[in-house]
Order: C-alpha cells, then sequence, then structure tokens
C-alpha cells in the first residue's frame, strides 16, 4: 500500500506528514489523494465522497479529505465553504490533538484567510494563534508562523502600525524550528521591510538568513540573490553587494538580467580598486 503522508496535503502543502488511520477502502482513499496531488479536485472530491459511502459513515481521514476539497472546488460556492468550515469545526471538536485535528485547525484558518468572499481576518488570526499556541512544533504551527506575518504587516494601515505588528511578528521567530518555515516567514519579513519601508538593513539580514537556509524554488533563489545585492548596494556595503552579484552571475549565467548584473560587478568591483 502505498503511503498516505506524502498526499495528504493537496492544493497548498504537501510536504507536511499527517499520519491517520486508514479507510475501509484503502486504495480508493489512496487514489484520492493521488488525484489531490495533481490538482485533480473534482476527481478527488468523488473519490473520497464515494468511500465515504461505502464505509456508511465518516472516517476522520475521509471527511477532512471531503473538507479539503470543498474549499477548492469549481465553481466556488458559499455553500461548499461552509460545508468545509463544518467539517473542520466536528473534525476539531471530536478530537483536536490529533493529526486531522490539527490539520483542521490550519484549514479553518485558511479558511477564513482566503476562502470566504469577505476574508475574516480576525478570525484567521484568532485561529493560527490557537494552533501556534497549541502545537508549536508541528508542521501546520510552523507553517502559520508565516501566515500570521503577512496577516499582521498588510492588514495595519500606518507606518507607525506595521513598526509595531512588525515587532510583535518578531517576537514569534524564536519558535520557528522548520527551515522551510524560518525561511519562509524571513521572506515575508524582508519583503515588508521594503515594501512599507520598516528598515534596508533589517531586510538585508533577513534575506541572508533565508538564502543562508536554502531557498526551495530556483526562480524565487535568483531573485533573493538580486534583491540582497541592491539592498547591499543602498547601505553602501559594497563587498556584500559583490558577494551576492557574483551568486547571482555563477548560478544563473543565462538569465536575462546576467548582462545588468555583471556591468554593476565592474563598475563596483572598478570603484573599490
Amino acid at each position: 500500500m502505498m503511503s498516505l503522508p506524502h498526499r495528504l496535503l493537496p492544493l497548498l502543502v504537501w510536504s507536511a506528514i499527517l499520519a491517520v488511520s486508514r479507510a475501509s477502502d484503502p486504495k480508493l482513499v489512496d487514489k484520492a489523494w493521488d488525484d489531490a496531488s495533481m490538482l485533480l479536485v473534482q476527481e478527488s472530491y468523488t473519490k473520497f465522497t464515494t468511500a465515504q459511502e461505502v464505509k456508511g459513515g465518516g472516517a476522520r481521514e475521509i471527511e477532512y479529505g471531503i473538507g479539503v476539497n470543498l474549499l477548492n472546488l469549481q465553481p466556488k460556492t458559499v455553500r461548499n465553504i461552509n460545508r468545509a468550515e463544518a467539517i473542520f469545526t466536528r473534525l476539531i471538536a471530536s478530537n483536536p490533538n490529533d493529526e486531522v485535528g490539527i490539520a483542521s485547525l490550519y484549514y479553518l484558518a485558511r479558511l477564513e484567510q482566503i476562502h470566504r468572499n469577505d476574508p475574516n481576518v480576525p478570525k484567521a488570526l484568532q485561529l493560527y494563534a490557537q494552533l501556534i499556541a497549541e502545537h508549536p512544533d508541528h508542521f501546520y504551527a510552523q507553517s502559520a508562523i508565516a501566515k500570521v506575518a503577512i496577516l499582521k504587516l498588510c492588514a495595519t494601515p500606518t507606518t507607525a502600525d506595521k513598526r509595531q505588528a512588525l515587532a510583535e511578528v518578531e517576537k514569534l521567530a524564536h519558535l520557528l524550528k522548520e527551515p522551510a518555515a524560518r525561511c519562509n516567514f524571513n521572506l515575508v519579513v524582508s519583503t515588508a521591510c521594503i515594501q512599507y519601508n520598516l528598515g534596508d538593513e533589517k531586510a538585508l539580514r533577513y534575506l541572508i538568513e533565508a538564502d543562508t537556509i536554502g531557498i526551495p524554488i530556483q526562480f524565487s533563489e535568483a531573485n533573493v540573490l538580486i534583491r540582497i545585492g541592491n539592498l547591499a548596494l543602498r547601505l553602501g556595503k559594497r563587498d556584500i553587494a559583490i558577494t551576492y552579484f557574483e551568486r547571482f552571475l555563477k548560478e544563473f549565467p543565462r538569465s536575462t538580467r546576467a548582462f545588468t548584473v555583471q556591468q554593476k560587478v565592474k563598475e563596483l568591483k572598478g570603484a573599490k580598486s
């Protein structure tokens, strides 16, 4: 039997591990997760629904699968979103501490954040905060920290408010144990620092830390190297700028930006001599 963990996060996060009990027709459930992993939402939903009917009840894994797919069925309807909310709420109430209960809390927060016609940001923040407080080391809680950072930094209207939000968000950094989650958090915070003028020095520090951890997507890595180089240049840190621009040229020599970066490196090295 193919193991479940690599397919239990359709549509959002595929690398998390969610080990749950098997249904009475495990092959059908496996196929449902396979469909979900390929973004075949309708097919996945149909298989989960069939598995639920065959079982004659609602195994937690099957209910969870139905709930996640309801968030993404097309066309998206208020009825389906409300059904997903009811499923996640029921799964949390019956057992908030098993893998399905924890995952359901995460998706309930996501539901309020991005799946409502009118997103409920305070409710999403409350649910993410609950997840982080109750299961701080769990993959979903680790992922939630970056979501909290995005919501808090984007929702506040003024620079003063954003500085306060940044201070609150930075207090969560010590909870980050998963490298990928920490990298994502660093990228979110650095972007906010640049976009909202919250400090180039701080943005540079977060970007360098993200690069040290390892950027998971090559295209994003290229952008990060360029962003570090430009920030360092703006801050007068010529050696850092040269280091990251040269890394970009070495790792992405065929990029359309390579010629421009080469010219910058020549100018910087010429200014040093």
